[in-house]
């Protein structure tokens, strides 16, 4: 009985061993999908960043180019008179 728990311990050292080994492969190509995920979606944020800048830029330009032709038409001439106001007040002496 004695010679067999060696054996017996040694065999289940081996196979601890051999589980270790696999869990940690296992663990090191999770990690690696994990990073090469992260890789592309990073590169993904980038491009959609890039995307929104140009169309912001294009936007921001075509509302620019829309003022200057309004004010463009505009050509520094006053427009109609409004009509009327109300008549105004004079502050009274008193301090009313």
């Amino acid at each position: 009985m004695l010679r067999r728990r060696p054996a017996l311990h040694d065999a289940l050292g081996q196979v601890l061993a051999e589980e270790r080994r696999q869990w940690r492969r296992e663990r090191e190509l999770i990690q690696s999908e994990a990073h090469k995920t992260i890789a592309e979606l990073r590169a993904q944020i980038v491009e959609w960043k890039s995307e929104f800048a140009s169309l912001l830029d294009r936007h921001l330009r075509q509302f620019a180019d829309t003022i200057d032709m309004r004010l463009d038409e505009l050509d520094g001439k006053s427009g109609p008179p409004g009509p009327s106001g109300p008549p105004g007040k004079l502050p009274s002496s008193n301090g009313e």
